[in-house]
Formats: C-alpha cells, structure tokens, sequence
C-alpha cells in the first residue's frame, strides 16, 4: 500500500510488462520493456537438434522441473542435448540430480557466457521453467535469433512475451508432463519450428534497442509538453 502510495505520487511509474500493470493499480502506470542486447542479421537454422536454456540456476529458475521434463523427452529423442547456461547459485544440487537421473551426457551445465547469441544461433529450441520472472530476458533473445520457446505460463514474463501457438507454446505452471509433451512437439515438427521461429523473430523486433529507445523518448517529450516548468 505504501509503494502504491508513493508510486501514485510520480507522472509515470514505469513497469515491463502487461502483467506487471496489473499489479500497481494506478492511473500513471506505463509499460516499457526492457530492450534486447542484439538483434542478429542471421538466425538460427532450426536444424540443430540442442535445447538452450539461459538463467542462473536458482529456485526462482525451477531447473529441477526443466530436469524432470527433459528425462522424458530424452526417452524418445537420445541423440537430442539440452545446453543450460548459468551460474550456479545451488551449491551444486543440480549437477546432483542430473547424475542420479544418468543424463550426464544430454543435460550439461555452462558457466555464464558473453557469447550467448551465438549459442542461441546454435539451438532449435529454447525452454524456460522459472516459477516467476519479470520480463522473461532469455525469451525475448531467444526469438530475437528465430529461437521458438517453450515456457511454464508463470505470473508475468512468458505470458506478456510468448503468443501461444504462433511464435511458442505456454503449458501451465508447474506441468512438468505438459512441458515435456511441448518441447517434444517442437522437437519433432521441423516445419513448426520454423514458422514459430520466424514468428518470433518478427515479434522480438518490437524490443530492438531502438524501438524501445524511441519509446522512452515519447514518454519524455510527453511529459516535457504537458508538465509545468520548473526552475531549480
């Protein structure tokens, strides 16, 4: 109530997404979106059959349920990889649990990487199984390079990033058999993959550094127009 209260008090507070607005109730809410670090001129082929995931590894990310989904879907696609790049923040209980399920050599763990789009490029598919996000960053790079998603519909993020069945597919939050059955569809619709990817990248034009930028400065110049001058 007190953030509402102060929140109310500016010319307009500023949130990421549609879902964000929903949560400050207020007549001075703005959506902007955080904008993309790239925006390749090339994009993925579709044809590599590698799964991406990007995030530090974290109880906000759930890598324990993206685990538990990929131990199905490496049932019926063995020659398939799933690549995770992340920090480890979990003292090591992730690498654990990919021992104990014997998928060592399908489901790898990187450190951080500042090569990140060319490690999209290198994918068909990317999965997200976060509890909660607040805008969904890996989502919108992954499209940017024609990357289809997969995601749970978890509060805000892939709900306000993903189109469902046009450029990705949104299973509900937590189904670790439905998440499964999503990247497995992908998996074996090369032709789906290339239109959702397509689609995606059309749609992650819209967060392009200069599409956001040119945003910022129409709110600016809004507000220079119609707020009083002050002299300090």
């Amino acid at each position: 109530a007190a953030m509402r209260l102060l929140g109310g008090m500016f010319s307009r507070f500023v949130v990421l997404t549609p879902g964000n607005r929903e949560e400050w109730p207020m007549d001075n809410v703005e959506v902007i979106p955080n904008p993309l670090p790239f925006y390749p001129d090339v994009h993925s082929s579709g044809q590599e059959r590698r799964v991406i995931a990007v995030g530090k590894i974290s109880p906000q990310k759930n890598y324990g349920a993206l685990l538990r989904a990929w131990k199905e879907v490496h049932g019926k696609f063995p020659d398939w990889k799933l690549d995770l790049f992340g920090a480890e923040k979990d003292g090591g209980e992730l690498r654990k649990e990919i021992r104990a399920a014997g998928l060592e050599g399908s489901f790898l763990l990187h450190p951080p990487t500042r090569e990140i789009m060319r490690e999209y490029l290198a994918s068909s598919v990317c999965a997200m199984s976060s509890r909660y996000e607040g805008f969904g960053m890996m989502l919108a790079e992954a499209m940017a390079c024609g990357v289809p998603c997969v995601a749970f519909e978890c509060q805000c993020g892939p709900r306000d990033v993903i189109s469902p069945e046009m450029d990705g597919l949104l299973v509900p939050p937590g189904d670790v058999e439905q998440l499964s059955l999503a990247i497995i569809r992908l998996m074996e619709q090369p032709e789906l993959r290339r239109r959702m990817g397509a689609d995606a990248r059309e749609k992650a034009a819209h967060y392009a550094l200069d599409a956001i930028a040119a945003r910022w400065m129409d709110l600016f110049r809004e507000l220079t127009s119609t707020q009083p001058h002050q002299s300090f």
